[in-house]
């Protein structure tokens, strides 16, 4: 239903490619020089973009972009010192990274190992 109003919705389609230009040609090269808070806040509308693609364009195209959480989880809210890994062993934030990436590749693996096609709509 989301995806057909979109569809009729000329503006509505503008505004979600300008704003996707904007987060993953400004924002998120920016974030490398941002401090922590900024990144995180560029990593949370990374994930919200994500659910849009879920909501707006396929459930199936959202699930297949799970891993990049991950790297979200490293890249945005890490600490620099995030894989140095002290007497406690690694820290919450890598752990959850390596769970969401074993939990990706789990559903492919259910899948049979079948991807996305080149030409999936």
């Amino acid at each position: 239903v989301l995806c057909r109003l979109a569809c009729r919705n000329d503006w509505l389609l503008f505004a979600g490619n300008l704003f996707t230009l904007a987060l993953e040609c400004i924002a998120v090269p920016a974030a490398l020089v941002l401090p922590f808070e900024a990144r995180v806040a560029v990593g949370v509308t990374m994930l919200l973009m994500h659910v849009g693609i879920f909501i707006f364009q396929s459930a199936l195209i959202g699930v297949f972009f799970l891993p990049n959480v991950a790297s979200y989880i490293l890249g945005f809210g890490a600490d620099p010192n995030l894989a140095n890994f002290g007497p406690a062993g690694p820290s919450a934030p890598w752990l959850l990274a390596v769970a969401v990436c074993v939990a990706s590749a789990t559903g492919v693996a259910l899948r049979g190992g079948r991807l996305l096609p080149e030409n999936w709509p």
